[in-house]
């Protein structure tokens, strides 16, 4: 569940997400329409209350403009999804 920032520290994903957001000077709110995600699920995963699926990671690095390497070593995000399970015109959760 840890992931290492700039400095050498581990972090889980919930606060990589975060400065990785506040890096590129997004709110949770132009996030949440960036990426088609709820405001709340948004703040769960910041908070730790709740893992992103592998289809969100994706998402939510491709709102902000990262590769999902960015999360690569964060392990809370659940497994079980390809990159071409998530089309960019689909919304949050829809699968074919």
């Amino acid at each position: 569940m840890e992931s290492r920032s700039r400095e050498g520290m581990t972090m889980k994903f919930g606060e990589k997400l975060r400065e990785v957001r506040e890096g590129k000077g997004f709110t949770r709110e132009r996030l949440s329409r960036e990426s088609g995600l709820p405001f709340g699920t948004i703040h769960n995963y910041e908070i730790g209350r709740r893992a992103p699926s592998f289809a969100n990671v994706v998402r939510l690095a491709a709102s902000l403009g990262v590769e999902c390497t960015a999360f690569a070593d964060c392990d809370d995000v659940a497994s079980g999804g390809t990159v071409e399970d998530v089309a960019p015109d689909r919304p949050a959760g829809k699968r074919k």
